[in-house]
């Protein structure tokens, strides 16, 4: 069995929710090696770390952030200048 192959398997065990104590007992019982396993099992990681992991984290331009702080600014000065005015 090629490597991705296996690591599919470990993958699609670990899906249907094996144990990875039990996968890995099993594992070693069938003469796999811990270098094999561990291979497999840091691809399984990876990919779920992929998975959870937001595609893309949105990043503010500058006008965003000046429009932001003028609005800011309207509204305390609004504030400020109500709480004054009584």
């Amino acid at each position: 069995m090629k490597p991705e192959e296996f690591a599919h398997y470990v993958d699609s065990q670990l899906k249907e929710g094996i144990p990875r104590d039990s996968l890995i007992s099993n594992l070693r019982a069938g003469g796999w090696t811990q270098q094999q396993i561990d291979e497999a099992f840091a691809i399984h990681d990876k990919r779920v770390r992929r998975e959870l992991l937001p595609t893309h984290t949105h990043m503010y331009t500058v006008g965003e952030v000046i429009l932001c702080i003028v609005l800011f600014i309207v509204v305390l000065l609004t504030i400020l200048f109500y709480i004054g005015g009584e």
